[in-house]
């Protein structure tokens, strides 16, 4: 399955933020991953099957993308997983931790403009019982997915260029 083609660079090429928070981590996507069951399929504490995210992934971080593993593995099973995402061309900018952060927060969760993990409400799932025993993150659907977060990260970004732009949301009843 190949998934590359889904995201077309001149979306992600436009992607900049005008916020401080990203400015400190250099313009740059921020795309926080999990690995089981999201990266891979779930085998922990062994690494589980490849299930096409790292297409969609070493694509973004050949666009520019910094890409953060946000995992509860640690210890050697953290470093396996490491190594294995290594192992398949996917460098991480952070595991765990986003290293501009502590620059300008004291808070745990790690900050990213996207967050993937096959255990948030609304990531695409599929089940396929011949490669794990659990559902996994869909990539095909999840790179879709990107492509229209993208888009919409873009406009938000055109839009606070023009003085009329108000940062506050309003509900109307």
């Amino acid at each position: 399955m190949e998934t590359r083609q889904i995201l077309p660079p001149q979306v992600f090429n436009e992607f900049t933020v005008e916020s401080e928070k990203v400015k400190k981590n250099k313009g740059k996507l921020l795309i926080a991953v999990d690995f089981d069951g999201t990266i891979v399929t779930h085998a922990y504490p062994l690494i589980g099957k490849d299930i096409g995210a790292f297409d969609v992934l070493n694509r973004l971080q050949d666009m520019g993308a910094l890409i953060i593993l946000n995992t509860i593995r640690s210890g050697s099973e953290l470093t396996a997983a490491i190594d294995f995402c290594k192992s398949m061309g996917l460098i991480f900018y952070g595991i765990n931790s986003n290293p501009e952060q502590k620059a300008w927060s004291d808070s745990p969760k790690v900050y990213a403009n996207i967050y993937i993990d096959d255990a948030a409400l609304g990531c695409p799932l599929k089940f396929d019982a011949g490669l794990s025993y659990k559902p996994f993150a869909d990539w095909e659907k999840i790179s879709r997915l990107l492509e229209i977060r993208i888009k919409i990260l873009n406009l938000i970004r055109e839009a606070k260029k023009h003085k009329e732009f108000k940062s506050e949301v309003y509900l109307k009843k």
